[in-house]
């Protein structure tokens, strides 16, 4: 991902990028060379 990348994500660049990122997955690392993200979702039992 590059500046450029981030700015069509609304993001001014890649470091606000990545710092937003983060924020929302606290404890994960910052992997550059990794290509997707992908979120998996399961159900909560007991609700």
């Amino acid at each position: 991902m590059s500046d450029d990348d981030a700015r069509k994500e609304a993001f001014p660049d890649l470091e606000s990028y990545k710092k937003y990122i983060l924020s929302l997955h606290q404890g994960m690392p910052w992997l550059p060379q990794a290509k997707v993200w992908v979120h998996e979702f399961r159900e909560v039992e007991g609700n």
